[in-house]
């Protein structure tokens, strides 16, 4: 390998210098090799005849210098050169050459060569071409050293944290920055290369002033730390640490600045934080303090002290924790909590205490030991939390026996407490309750109007109470009703409101029964009617009387029939109306229920209504209760749908997609009734939406139809999301595309990557929710039909590009055919005359020769006219087919061997054209002998989808396996270049894959896969 990638600085360093001297005359590259080697015992030189070679050995040995000559067959030097320069960049390579001419002297400049010598007569001239080698491996090697160790610095600094930077000492010149600057600074370094002084702009305005100072500093030789913050482009704010010193010249002036800045955001926020914490501590309420090693206060806030009867805490500094308790107490410490402490580490209780002053005080007191042998203390003052808690209990006594449930809430609502009936009434116990908001286990329907009425007791100052009744959630999920009086005293020792509850559910059961017909009619969005056993309207709920516009005195007693043929819209509406109602009412034992469908014409227009009859028996008498729907809208949407189902084959067939846009505009305004329509289709080359189809109605309101461009618009928004839009104010939309658009409402509707439907009304809020549906249905259609018309387009193209490849395959096959086989037979009996005639050693390479090319030839006109078909594909022995190709293309070849992989003895069938399976054998058979010679070792196997084909040959390099298949290819004197061509079009005619990789003794594996075996 050249040493040209290699960044090793003892490379470098090396006296051995390897020559490659390529010239095609063998005899003067040798003398030339002997005369260098003698001229400078540190030289190797190896020699090659051609440019070819030359290149090969490159690639494999290591070679600090090339000498080449011009004038070679093949590849010149200069062509040499080029190759040399793409594969092996900057290697030192001179023309040594005797066909000198300031042209070539010229081109080899320009192609890069290192040096130009004109061979001479004489051997002064090696020594001269020894010097200039050496020179150029010198200067190479030189070269090669200094950028590798500035690559490892350069690495060096671009792999730490800290900004590295050198300027010049007037700070005018940037010399040298690491990236890391980007990432701290976040400006960039070509901002600062073109103004030296850009950093400080980023620089904090109050921090601004002391850099500059800092900077002036350095550049008057003193060297300088700052601290400062940054604000990057992004607004974030850094602090950063800079250490700056001056790098003087022999005249002691500053040539240079040189320095780092760190990023020390981390550590000031941990100061911030420990000076916040030391704040909050001596703002803290609680008691804080501090106990050095000896069990000594260190620190004590005032809190601390006041709660231990003194006013200064910095007077117990120095002191120990026992100038805090009586004597009772410091024994308690001593033998009880200190021993625990010292032993977990932490204590946490609450204590009656008596102070240094003789005050008794109830505390909870924390202390945690640190590792430094320090003691944390924090204490509140419990007391009169204790004294609350001891009235508290008195209360709590006096309501453990009450059967009604008493509770207290605070004046969010909170449960402070709940005596034991609550399990009785509700079932939870009351640790469950307690801390939670009573309004949460409150019905919905009823929380509100609980809400306002106990926010308005809340807000008396009387002492009035207030009555409610409200639904509670039991622990068992169902619903109870309470009735609960809340008092608007408070007391201090409850801290809320006190609640007396009671439980109504049976009473509210027995008043629903009674409620609950009336509250369901009277609620119901269908209409709904009682028929008496007379046939005379007896009752009608509010939404009967809304949709007939009538009062239910107007038409109580009134005969249903006669009603009904009143609204109807035909006889035959009513007749199915009373036909219907005779059948409920006909005296079957079931009761029986008939649904039926109406047209009515209303005083709010028509409209269709279906009506369900159900015979019912109410106070022992049998009447007909009757709900009706109105169902215009979904009348309306199946006959749409229904319609749509219709036109979809219109859509399948258009024949174009500017057809299928046409389509969609007549479909919006005949089935959906939606006249104002535009279809938009994209355009790639233009990256616009352009219209192609508008209705006639949209037309006229907008003469002049627009393309949108990309990002214009709300129908490009539309385009580019793939969801659809519906803009029932279009006027409020700031996006819209034309501010003074006489629509008002729009449909917007992507149709996938081909372009946008739009459905527009001059009214707002123009659609219903079925004209939505109904258009993305038309959208959704739409879209299909334009991917059908987009596939066909395209088979149609493909099918002319086929059929012209087809016609110029059989001209081609033609020619081939008859201009080339005509004049090899030609030969073929020309030659067999000349053996009659004479006996010649030439005659058999001719004759080997000419069979080659009609090999060829026979090889192009199948991959010319066959090479794409299979005929029936049936189920072939694939061990048969195998052995049949091996006696045909190994039948002079007795060395040779076939074998069968292990288990494999007995191949499986499989599905396959068994006279290109065949060809498939005889190539991939032919191939190996061709490659691998006459004592080759050739094995077929079973793969879990496939088989393979595997020889002992030389193999194929890894870098060349993707080009055997390529027709013309072949490495072997006596191969046509397209076997392996025929057996890739063969596998691919079968739809298998095929791969080429190395086998297992190193030879060439074909391994073909998705092979379909006969089972059974």
């Amino acid at each position: 390998m050249s040493y040209l990638g290699t960044a090793d600085p003892a490379h470098f360093a090396s006296t051995q210098t390897r020559v490659l001297h390529v010239d095609d005359q063998r005899d003067l590259a040798e003398l030339t090799a002997d005369f260098l080697e003698r001229e400078n015992d540190e030289f190797t030189v190896v020699t090659e005849t051609d440019a070819q070679n030359g290149l090969d050995r490159l690639a494999s040995e290591s070679i600090d210098c090339v000498v080449s000559d011009y004038d070679m067959p093949k590849q010149n030097g200069l062509e040499f050169l080029e190759q040399v320069r793409e594969e092996h960049g900057d290697i030192p390579f001179i023309l040594f050459t005797g066909k000198g001419s300031e042209e070539i002297a010229s081109e080899a400049i320009s192609a890069g060569v290192t040096d130009y010598l004109q061979k001479e007569s004489g051997t002064d001239q090696y020594t001269v071409l020894a010097n200039r080698i050496e020179n150029a491996v010198e200067h190479h090697r030189s070269r090669r050293a200094v950028e590798a160790t500035e690559e490892k610095l350069l690495q060096l600094a671009e792999r730490t944290d800290d900004i590295l930077f050198m300027f010049d000492g007037d700070w005018e010149e940037l010399l040298f920055i690491n990236s890391t600057y980007q990432d701290i600074w976040g400006g960039s370094i070509a901002e600062l290369r073109d103004d030296p002084a850009a950093f400080l702009g980023h620089i904090h305005p109050d921090d601004r002033e002391r850099a500059q100072r800092s900077l002036e500093r350095l550049q008057q030789g003193e060297p300088d730390t700052i601290e400062y913050r940054i604000v990057t482009d992004e607004g974030d704010q850094r602090w950063v640490r800079g250490e700056t010193k001056p790098i003087f010249d022999d005249d002691g002036n500053v040539s240079r600045i040189a320095g780092f800045v760190r990023d020390i955001t981390n550590q000031k926020t941990r100061e911030q934080e420990l000076q916040a914490r030391a704040t909050a501590m001596e703002a803290a309420t609680d008691g804080i303090a501090i106990l050095n090693d000896e069990h000594e206060f260190g620190f004590m806030n005032e809190a601390h002290a006041e709660i231990y009867g003194f006013d200064d805490p910095d007077a117990l500094l120095g002191e120990s924790w026992r100038a805090c308790y009586d004597n009772a107490d410091i024994g308690r410490f001593e033998s009880t909590i200190l021993p625990q402490l010292a032993d977990t580490g932490e204590w946490h209780g609450e204590m009656a205490v008596t102070t240094a002053n003789g005050e008794t005080i109830h505390q909870d007191l924390v202390l945690k030991q640190l590792d430094d042998g320090r003691v944390v203390c924090a204490v509140r003052d419990i007391t009169d939390r204790k004294e609350w808690e001891q009235e508290l209990e008195r209360y709590k006594i006096l309501t453990e026996e009450v059967t009604d449930s008493i509770g207290v809430v605070s004046e969010d609502g909170t449960i402070q407490y709940e005596n034991p009936a609550i399990e009785r009434v509700l079932g939870y116990d009351r640790e469950t309750l307690e801390g939670t908001t009573a309004f949460e286990y409150m019905h919905p329907e009823d929380r509100q109007e609980v809400m306002e009425r106990f926010a308005s007791l809340v807000a008396e100052d009387g002492q009035e109470t207030d009555r409610v009744q409200y639904r509670m959630q039991h622990v068992d999920g169902s619903w109870r009703w309470m009735e609960s009086e809340a008092s608007a005293r408070t007391d201090s020792a409850l801290d809320g409101y006190v609640i007396t509850s009671r439980d109504i559910t049976e009473r509210k059961e027995r008043e629903r029964e009674l409620e609950q017909y009336a509250a369901i009619v009277d609620n119901m969005a269908d209409t709904a009617f009682i028929v008496g056993n007379d046939g005379r309207l007896e009752f009608a709920n509010e939404t009967t009387l809304t949709y007939a516009d009538v009062s239910l005195a107007e038409i109580e007693g009134v005969p249903i029939m006669e009603l009904t043929r009143q609204m109807a819209a035909t006889e035959a509406d009513a007749d199915r109306f009373a036909s219907a109602l005779e059948t409920v009412t006909s005296g079957a034992e079931t009761p029986m229920t008939e649904t039926v469908e109406v047209q009515l014409e209303l005083p709010t227009g028509e409209v269709t209504a279906e009506y369900q009859l159900s015979a019912v028996q109410i106070d022992g008498e049998q009447k007909v209760v009757v709900t009706g729907r109105d169902i215009t809208a979904r009348k309306r949407r199946e006959e749409a749908l229904r319609t749509l189902h219709e036109v979809t084959r219109e859509f399948m067939e258009a024949s174009d997609q500017q057809s299928v846009a046409e389509q969609a505009v007549t479909t919006a305004a005949t089935v959906l009734d939606q006249p104002m329509s535009g279809v938009w289709m994209y355009d790639e080359s233009e990256d616009a939406l352009t219209p192609v189809a508008t209705s006639d109605k949209g037309q006229d309101l907008i003469p002049e139809t627009p393309t949108f461009e990309r990002g214009e618009g709300l129908a490009w928004d539309v385009f580019e999301s793939g969801d659809p839009q519906v803009y029932s104010n279009l006027q409020s939309e700031p996006g819209r595309y034309n501010p003074d658009t006489p629509i008002k409402s729009e449909m917007l509707l992507p149709l996938g990557e081909y372009g946008l439907m739009t459905v527009g009304c001059t009214e707002q809020h123009g659609f219903t929710d079925i004209d939505v549906a109904l258009a993305r249905v038309l959208a959704n259609t739409v879209e299909t039909a334009l991917a059908r018309a987009d596939r066909e387009m395209q088979l149609r193209e493909q099918h002319r590009q086929l059929k012209r490849q087809n016609e110029r395959l059989d001209e081609f096959a033609g020619v081939v055919s008859h201009d080339l086989r005509n004049p090899l037979q030609v030969a073929a009996g020309r030659l067999e005359l000349v053996r009659k005639e004479c006996d010649s050693e030439h005659l058999d390479a001719i004759e080997a020769a000419l069979q080659r090319s009609d090999r060829i030839i026979e090889d192009v006109l199948w991959l010319a006219r066959e090479g794409q078909d299979v005929g029936s594909m049936d189920a072939v022995a694939l061990q048969q087919t195998v052995d049949a190709a091996w006696n045909l293309v190994a039948d002079e070849m007795e060395e040779a061997d076939l074998y069968y992989g292990t288990g494999d003895e007995s191949l499986s069938q499989i599905v396959a054209d068994e006279d290109r399976l065949r060809q498939l054998m005889e190539n991939l058979l032919r191939n190996a002998i061709e490659h691998g010679g006459e004592d080759v070792t050739v094995t077929v196997g079973k793969m879990a989808d496939g088989f393979y084909v595997e020889d002992t040959g030389p193999g194929i390099p890894e870098a060349e396996r993707d080009d055997v298949f390529g027709a013309g290819y072949s490495t072997s004197e006596d191969g046509t270049g397209f076997g392996l061509a025929i057996v890739k079009r063969v596998a691919e005619a079968h739809g298998w894959n095929i791969d080429v990789t190395e086998g297992s003794d190193g030879g060439t594996r074909f391994e073909i896969t998705g092979v379909e075996f006969v089972t059974g």
